[in-house]
């Protein structure tokens, strides 16, 4: 049992070299194409500290060997990788490599591919920049013992500000005095609405100008 164990492993990290390399020789087929989905979508919005699910549907006909290839599909700076999941139960060997964002798929006898094959689960990190990003992974199928690409739409994850994040109370407020009212305000950076913040702490009608720097 221990040496059939040792000899699936090898395999496996065989499979896992062989399909993360570069496969020029092998153009698309028509037949062949996969759909990244964030959420069940293909754009959706996202706060920092927010986590997302991304699932990629694959179409593959005549597959022996799947290859999903996620660890470059996302911005480092942006996300951190939780978690990744065959969704796939007829594989008669598997595998996720999550430290090197590869995983591998092998089956029995050539099975035709229509669905939800793959997941992994991203969380946006508390300092990523409001921006959108593009999820792409890597998909290889290997069809007739030869190894192709498989084309890839890519989904899209807008982070976007918070408006929670406009009511954050901090202890190093400090007192101001706006025409005659009490006040607060604290420096918050590379916030779209600008520096600082004002907190009003009366119930008088103000009149009064806060301009906030560039």
């Amino acid at each position: 049992m221990f040496q059939t164990k040792k000899v699936l492993a090898v395999v496996l990290a065989a499979l896992l070299v062989l399909l993360a390399m570069p496969m020029a020789a092998f153009a698309d087929t028509a037949e062949n194409a996969a759909t990244t989905y964030v959420d069940g979508k293909e754009t959706v919005s996202a706060y920092r500290g927010d986590t997302v699910t991304v699932t990629v549907n694959v179409t593959a006909a005549a597959t022996t060997t799947l290859s999903v290839s996620f660890g470059e599909s996302f911005d480092s700076n942006a996300f951190t990788f939780v978690s990744a999941e065959w969704l796939l139960t007829d594989g008669v060997l598997s595998d996720v490599d999550k430290a090197n964002g590869h995983a591998v798929i092998t089956f029995e006898n050539a099975v035709d591919l229509n669905g939800a094959a793959f997941r992994y689960v991203l969380r946006v990190k508390d300092a990523a920049t409001y921006a959108d990003y593009t999820l792409q992974p890597t998909v290889r199928a290997e069809q007739n013992l030869a190894v192709r690409d498989v084309a890839v739409s890519a989904a899209t994850v807008s982070v976007a500000f918070d408006p929670k994040d406009m009511f954050t109370v901090a202890e190093d407020f400090e007192d101001i005095n706006v025409t005659g009212t009490e006040g607060a305000y604290k420096e918050i950076p590379n916030q779209p609405f600008g520096k600082a913040l004002w907190f009003g702490r009366s119930t008088d009608a103000v009149d009064a100008t806060i301009t906030f720097d560039e």
